[in-house]
């Protein structure tokens, strides 16, 4: 079929149905509407699973950082006694210089000293 464009005039040769256009703006209204509902749902679900997360970790935390019970202190205290009993003089005062020398506990000492001299 072939249009005759110059015969046609200024009249539309296509139509459109009845109501088109308000149907169109509905569907894509509606569209819009599923898509923000969607999408504020998926932020409600991140949300849920970081707050859920935070509570298991703070929960496996303090879980993890309970200090030692009372007791186990009192065993290791009266095993460390008896040890003493044990040993000689002579294998005291090698395990006390050996402690005297350990890396961790000058740190601390040195670093004690240094916090006492800073505040002055």
């Amino acid at each position: 079929m072939t249009y005759d464009i110059e015969t046609m005039g200024k009249t539309m040769p296509f139509t459109v149905p009845q109501g088109f256009f308000e149907q169109a703006k509905r569907d894509i209204n509606a569209a819009i509407d599923r898509e923000r509902q969607r999408k504020q749902r998926a932020t409600f679900v991140k949300w849920t699973m970081s707050a859920a997360a935070a509570i298991a970790l703070a929960v496996v935390s303090v879980v993890a950082l309970k200090p030692a019970q009372p007791e186990l202190n009192s065993t290791l205290l009266a095993q460390n006694e008896s040890l003493e009993t044990l040993m000689s003089d002579e294998q005291l005062n090698e395990w006390i210089e050996i402690s005297e020398n350990d890396v961790f506990l000058s740190c601390e000492d040195e670093m004690e000293n240094y916090e006492y001299n800073q505040s002055y």
